[in-house]
C-alpha cells in the first residue's frame, strides 16, 4: 500500500520535474542552436564538452568566457547587495515602527507595503519611464530646478545602471522584509526588554542584543533562499534594464557576439540566448547547469536546518 500510494507522485514528478531537466541538462552536450542544427530541417549531434570549452576555456571561447565571467560576477555582486540591502532597509523600518513614540503605525506599515503590493512588472515599467534619460520626469525635473545640466544615464551607463537597479530592487523588496521582521519582533518576549531597562541597557545596547540575535537566528533560512532568489531574480533586471546597456570589454561589444548585457544576470542571459536569434540552446544549458549547481548547496543547506529533517528519520 505505501508503494501504491507514492507511485502517482514519483510518476508526475518524473513527467513534469525530472525528465525535463534531463533534457535541458542533456542539451549542454550537443550543436543544438539556430541556424544549422534545428530540427526537423537539420539533425542535433553530440559534440561532448565543447560547448563547456567554448564558455570557460580563453583559447577556444573567444568572446564567450569574457562575457561568462563580467555576467557571473555581477551575478553574484547583484545577489549579495540586493539581499542585503533589502534586508536591513526592511529591518530598519520594521524597528522604527516598533518604536512607542511612532503615531498611527499601522497606516505607515500599509504605505509602506504598498510597493510590495503592486505587480513587480507595472512597478518595474513605471521606474524604467520615470528613469529614462533623455525624457524622463526625474532627470526633467531636477533640470528644471537646475540642480543638474545634463540628464544623469540612469539605465544607459553600465555601472549606473547596476546602482540603480539595486536602489529601485530596495524599494520593490524592502516590504516584504519589514513584514518578516515585525512578525519575528512580535515573538519577542517584552520581558527581556524590561529586564535590559531595569540594568539600564541603552535603547542600542537592547537592539544589538536582544532584537538582532534573536531576529537573525529565526530569518537566517529566509534570508539565504532569498539570496539563492535573487541569482534567478529575472524580473528585477529584464523589465527594468532588459540587460543593458551594451557589455564592452575595451573597444570590444561583447553583446554583439554573446548577446550579454552590461545588467544581465545569468537567469536573464540564457534566456536572450534562447529567446533571440540566433538561438544559441547548447549554452543556455550549460549556464542553465550551473545555475542548478549554484542554487542547490542552499536548498540543501535549508532543508537539512529545518525542525522537520532534525526531528524526523531522514
Amino acid at each position: 500500500f505505501p508503494v501504491l500510494g507514492i507511485t502517482p507522485s514519483i510518476l508526475m514528478i518524473s513527467i513534469f520535474t525530472l525528465i525535463p531537466l534531463m533534457f535541458s541538462m542533456l542539451i549542454a552536450f550537443t550543436n543544438y542552436s539556430s541556424p544549422d542544427h534545428i530540427p526537423p530541417k537539420n539533425l542535433v549531434d553530440w559534440v561532448g564538452l565543447q560547448n563547456f570549452a567554448t564558455m570557460f576555456s580563453k583559447n577556444l571561447g573567444g568572446d564567450w568566457p569574457k562575457a561568462f565571467a563580467r555576467v557571473a560576477v555581477w551575478t553574484l555582486i547583484w545577489a549579495v547587495f540586493s539581499t542585503l540591502s533589502c534586508f536591513f532597509v526592511g529591518f530598519m523600518f520594521a524597528v522604527i515602527l516598533r518604536d512607542k513614540r511612532i503615531k498611527f503605525p499601522k497606516i505607515y506599515r500599509t504605505i509602506f507595503i504598498l510597493p510590495y503590493a503592486i505587480p513587480q512588472m507595472l512597478s518595474l515599467f513605471v521606474w524604467a519611464n520615470l528613469l529614462n534619460g533623455t525624457f524622463g520626469p526625474i532627470n526633467r525635473t531636477l533640470q528644471y530646478w537646475h540642480v543638474i545640466t545634463q540628464g544623469i544615464p540612469w539605465l544607459s551607463d553600465p555601472t549606473m545602471a547596476k546602482v540603480t537597479l539595486i536602489l529601485v530592487n530596495i524599494w520593490i523588496g524592502f516590504p516584504y522584509s519589514m513584514i518578516l521582521t515585525t512578525s519575528s519582533m512580535t515573538a519577542i518576549s517584552q520581558a527581556q526588554y524590561e529586564a535590559a531597562q531595569i540594568d539600564g541597557a541603552s535603547r542600542w545596547q537592547q537592539f544589538a542584543h536582544i532584537t538582532l540575535p534573536l531576529v537573525m537566528y529565526q530569518l537566517k533560512p529566509t534570508l539565504i533562499m532569498q539570496f539563492a532568489g535573487n541569482i534567478n531574480n529575472f524580473g528585477a533586471v529584464f523589465f527594468l534594464t532588459s540587460g543593458g546597456p551594451n557589455l564592452m570589454f575595451g573597444s570590444n561589444n561583447l553583446t554583439i557576439s554573446t548577446q550579454a548585457g552590461a545588467t544581465d544576470l545569468l537567469i536573464s542571459w540564457i534566456y536572450k540566448l534562447t529567446m533571440n536569434t540566433p538561438n544559441q540552446y547548447q549554452l543556455a544549458s550549460v549556464l542553465s547547469i550551473l545555475v542548478f549547481l549554484v542554487l542547490v548547496p542552499f536548498a540543501l543547506y535549508n532543508f537539512t536546518h529545518t525542525k522537520a529533517f532534525k526531528d524526523g528519520e531522514l
